[in-house]
């Protein structure tokens, strides 16, 4: 299994900067790497670089036991610039954890995800957030096929995922 999982980083080293960052984190419970949020939105009066930088990890992909992963971070899908570096640095399934509500953000989470498997012929994982909302999941193949879109509550939902005859 691996985790990726959104976490608010304050980073000491430089100047106490705050990022919005996933950790992926292997089978063993290693981390394997993180990938800061590239884009912040400036959307009228919501602006998260009031307390968010812009990060600074480019557009990493991470070897693990499961295939080679990339974390699109929340609002970094409204930008199909992130989905082709995702897909040009080699990744197999690209995740996109967010925490959006809103009419016109969340109609568009599967065109987008849909769009970005197609474009770069790799799968898509979006994941919306938890609590006492409904957490949607949408897993897409390259093919325009939905896998599986699910509505939970709080918990885990758990797939099994076989990404090009892995």
């Amino acid at each position: 299994m691996v985790i990726v999982n959104s976490i608010l980083e304050r980073d000491i080293r430089h100047g106490e900067t705050i990022w919005n960052t996933a950790v992926v984190i292997g089978n063993h419970g290693n981390i394997i790497g993180i990938h800061r949020k590239n884009h912040i939105p400036r959307v009228g009066d919501f602006n998260e670089s009031t307390y968010y930088m812009e990060g600074n990890t480019g557009h990493p992909v991470f070897e693990t036991a499961n295939g080679k992963i990339a974390v699109n971070i929340c609002y970094g899908r409204h930008h199909p610039l992130n989905w082709l570096a995702f897909g040009l640095n080699g990744a197999e399934i690209v995740f996109n954890p967010s925490a959006t509500v809103g009419e016109l953000s969340e109609p568009m989470w599967p065109i987008e995800a849909r769009n970005a498997a197609i474009a770069n012929s790799y799968f898509v994982g979006s994941i919306n957030r938890v609590g006492t909302e409904l957490l949607w999941v949408y897993s897409i193949v390259p093919d325009v096929s939905l896998i599986w879109e699910a509505a939970t509550g709080n918990g885990i939902l758990e797939v099994l995922v076989h990404p090009f005859g892995r």
